[in-house]
C-alpha cells in the first residue's frame, strides 16, 4: 500500500502552532519506536526550555535516547539551532548517547549544480558534532528523520492509515 502523501511543511496547528504539531507528532513516533524492555519514555513540555530534546527514552543501563524536532523551513538555520540544541542536550543529559534529529522536509540530495546538496551538509553536520562529542569523551550517534520516515513509521504503527 502506497505512503499517504503528507506535506508536514503545511501540517495543521495543534496545541497552539505548527511547531508544537509537528513536535508532538514526532514524540509520537518516538513513544513507538522499540527500545530495549524496561525502558521509560518521557515527554519534555517546551515551555521555557526543554533541555534539547522533546522527548526521550531512559534505557535500562540508563543512557538516554532523545529526539529534537526542528520545524525551520531554511535548513542552514535548522542546522544552527539543532547545533544549539545537541550542545544543551548533552549538557542536560550526561547519559544521552543518541540524539534523532526530526526536519519537517526531506533533504535535497547531490546533482550536478555547484555547492553541497542537504544531505552532504547534514552529513557533514552530523559527523563534526559526533566528533565534538567523542573529543569531550562522549559516544554519541545521531540519526536523521525526514518526512519519507516519519510517514514509514506513522503507517507500520496505524496501517488503515487513519481511516478507523
Amino acid at each position: 500500500m502506497p505512503l499517504p502523501q503528507i506535506d508536514f511543511r503545511n501540517i495543521a496547528p495543534r496545541l497552539g502552532s505548527q511547531d508544537e504539531a509537528f513536535e508532538e507528532l514526532c514524540c509520537q513516533v518516538a513513544r513507538h519506536e522499540s527500545m530495549p524492555e524496561g525502558s521509560e519514555f518521557v515527554r519534555i513540555r517546551g515551555a521555557g526550555g526543554d533541555g534539547g530534546v522533546e522527548c526521550f527514552w531512559c534505557k535500562p543501563d540508563r543512557t538516554k535516547s532523545g529526539w529534537q524536532a526542528k520545524y525551520i523551513s531554511d535548513f542552514d538555520r535548522a542546522l544552527v539551532a539543532l547545533s544549539a540544541s545537541l550542545l544543551t542536550a548533552l549538557q542536560v543529559h550526561p547519559t544521552l548517547d543518541h540524539y534523532v534529529v526530526c526536519l519537517a522536509y526531506d533533504l535535497t540530495g547531490e546533482t550536478n549544480r555547484p555547492g553541497k546538496s542537504q544531505l552532504e551538509k547534514f552529513g557533514e553536520w552530523k559527523d563534526a558534532e559526533i566528533a565534538k562529542a567523542l573529543a569531550a569523551g562522549r559516544i554519541l550517534n545521531v540519526e536523521l528523520k525526514t518526512p519519507s520516515d516519519l510517514l514509514d513509521r506513522l503507517t507500520q504503527i496505524d496501517p488503515s492509515n487513519g481511516k478507523l
